[in-house]
């Protein structure tokens, strides 16, 4: 009788741990998932730049780590909604933000197809007015599309989930007898930590006068180079304040040497990477911890 007790108390004690065993691996199973789930919720999508490829022109397309999107001029043609089309989900048929820096007909040439095409919430512009029909039927189609129209006159931020753009010109004080160049609209884009600096085709005069307002909040890790890299722009003072780890150029084929060689120089020796659209086919840079440069594909 007393080796049937030590048996059942045995099994018992065997079942026992058994039911431990099995619970243990449940929960350690249930952590596991759990731990996973934490992990996919910290996954973030960083806030993207595509410098796109439209020729002798400029054209970027942002999409921010919330999901807001933004255009950056238009190139001059139609030429910009075939580059879209190789950045944007081909279902997605508007565009939060069109910032145009100047009237210049290689920015703003090709935003007339951009609001036919898509529909825009908000334009931005920098206020300059030109005596042509272009830029008459420019303003009717924002009329038409019922867009936010917006002119940059002074600094200010806006804020895109935890992304912020930061305007700083024009800024209500215009520089003596400014360019159409020189009056693009500037502002520095701050996302993950890291910041870009959009210039249009802002030159050395302007430079000079950021330089003297905003000193080291020019330091950035992304610079849209100015004016296609032109000789105009660029100049050394200001590249050695801004240093950037990436220079992209947008440029295509033209008459204008652009870029200049004397620029190309000036930014390689900051220890950086000069970056050219037109040879590159379209430039796409992560904005994380770690800047992520590709092509666009």
């Amino acid at each position: 009788m007393k080796k049937v007790f030590i048996s059942l108390f045995l099994i018992l004690v065997i079942v026992l741990i058994a039911l431990f065993v099995f619970k243990s691996r449940d929960n350690f199973s249930e952590d596991a998932q759990a731990e996973e789930i934490k992990i996919e919720i910290k996954t973030e999508t960083p806030t993207e730049l595509n410098f796109l490829d439209i020729g002798q022109g400029d054209s970027t397309f942002i999409e921010f780590k919330n999901g807001t999107q933004a255009l950056v001029d238009c190139g001059k043609d139609a030429k910009v909604l075939e580059e879209l089309g190789r950045v944007m989900d081909f279902r997605d048929k508007s565009i939060d933000y069109l910032i145009v820096t100047h009237p210049d007909n290689d920015h703003y040439g090709g935003c007339v197809d951009v609001l036919e095409r898509f529909e825009i919430a908000n334009v931005i512009y920098n206020g300059q007015q030109k005596n042509e029909d272009f830029y008459n039927e420019f303003l009717d189609y924002i009329e038409k599309e019922n867009a936010n129209f917006k002119i940059i006159k002074t600094e200010e931020k806006m804020v895109f989930g935890g992304d912020t753009i930061e305007f700083i010109f024009p800024d209500g004080n215009l520089i003596p007898n400014p360019s159409d160049n020189n009056s693009s609209i500037v502002f520095i884009l701050e996302s993950g930590g890291k910041k870009a600096l959009f210039t249009g085709d802002m030159e050395k005069e302007l430079e000079e006068y950021l330089i003297e307002k905003f000193g080291d909040k020019l330091d950035v890790d992304i610079l849209k180079v100015g004016h296609h890299g032109s000789d105009s722009s660029s100049s050394q003072d200001f590249v050695d304040i801004v240093s950037p780890f990436y220079s992209v150029i947008p440029v295509g084929k033209n008459k204008y040497g652009h870029p200049s060689l004397r620029v190309i120089r000036r930014l390689e020796r900051l220890g950086g990477e000069v970056l050219r659209t037109d040879l590159l086919h379209g430039v796409k840079i992560l904005m994380d911890d770690n800047l992520i440069m590709s092509q666009i594909q």
